[in-house]
């Protein structure tokens, strides 16, 4: 038996990416037309080594749409006639600008003015279509459409790669960062155990100090868990009384030095409703941005 070894791909095989497409218009001649033209229809995108093909189905209102959106219907481009029974093509636009669904649109009409383009372009349009269009009107709108979705996508997924390539060094320089401290903090314990005398203070402050420092490494941590969406809020009643004690411990020895003075002037009972991490890092980079950039003995 011969085994034949897969392909490679290289870096010159282009993509295969697929656009699901979506008519509305009450003109279902018009639209069984445009499925024959859009079906057959593929469009390479060189800047990023892209072909694409198209799926399409259509509705003849925006109300059976929306309720195809509301089944899951799956939309990348959007052709869209301004004019239709019920629910208008504006309107519509209206509906998914305010619900937030960024769905890229191609208006069709026959009844265009300046008035209407500003008004669609406001709403999120991205071009028009001028009824009746030709094959090849409708095969360059779509190329258009189809670059700018798929630089948009190629966009959004660098994006996500930088913030992970981010991720990923901060969690490993924070974990090599967190061994040493650990190693310190230990021998630290050690020593608080055996006859210290008048170094146990300084002990003290000092294994005070080391569990800040691991903390502020968590913080650094839990931010870039945050921006990455790897780290789930959890909204709690906190005491900010409590927090600001603790975060002030942990630049006291800094302050000191200095000379500077920090007095907590609240009431008992002060609560927040918050993310106890993300209260924690406000509270630190407060704290140590007020010591850092403070005046000596202020």
């Amino acid at each position: 038996m011969t085994i034949v070894p897969a392909a490679r791909e290289t870096l010159m095989d282009p993509q295969q990416q697929v656009i699901r497409v979506v008519m509305i218009d009450d003109e279902e001649a018009l639209c069984l037309g445009v499925r024959r033209i859009i079906e057959k229809y593929k469009v390479h995108v060189p800047d990023v080594l892209v072909d694409v093909s198209f799926e399409f189905s259509y509705f003849t209102s925006a109300e059976d749409f929306l309720r195809g959106l509301g089944d899951g219907e799956q939309v990348d481009l959007l052709l869209l006639d301004l004019k239709l029974p019920g629910m208008g093509g504006m309107e519509l636009l209206d509906v998914m600008s305010q619900e937030g669904r960024e769905i890229l649109t191609i208006m069709i009409t026959a009844y265009a003015t300046f008035e209407t383009a500003v008004k669609a372009t406001k709403l999120g349009a991205y071009d028009f279509l001028a009824k009746p269009f030709s094959p090849d009107e409708l095969r360059y709108a779509l190329r258009k459409a189809t670059s700018q979705l798929i630089l948009s996508r190629q966009a959004r997924k660098l994006a996500e790669e930088k913030r992970q390539v981010r991720f990923n060094f901060i969690s490993v320089l924070a974990h090599e960062l967190k061994a040493p401290l650990n190693a310190v903090e230990g021998y630290l314990n050690i020593l608080r155990t055996t006859e210290a005398d008048q170094n146990l203070q300084m002990i003290e402050r000092s294994i005070v100090r080391v569990d800040g420092m691991k903390k502020l490494i968590g913080d650094l941590l839990d931010l870039t868990r945050i921006e990455s969406g790897k780290r789930e809020r959890v909204i709690a009643r906190l005491d900010m009384v409590q927090l600001a004690k603790a975060s002030m411990e942990l630049f006291a020895v800094d302050a000191e030095r200095r000379g500077i003075t920090m007095e907590l002037d609240a009431d008992a009972g002060a609560e927040l409703h918050a993310d106890a991490g993300e209260a924690e890092i406000v509270l630190n980079n407060l704290i140590s941005n007020a010591v850092k950039y403070n005046r000596d003995g202020g």
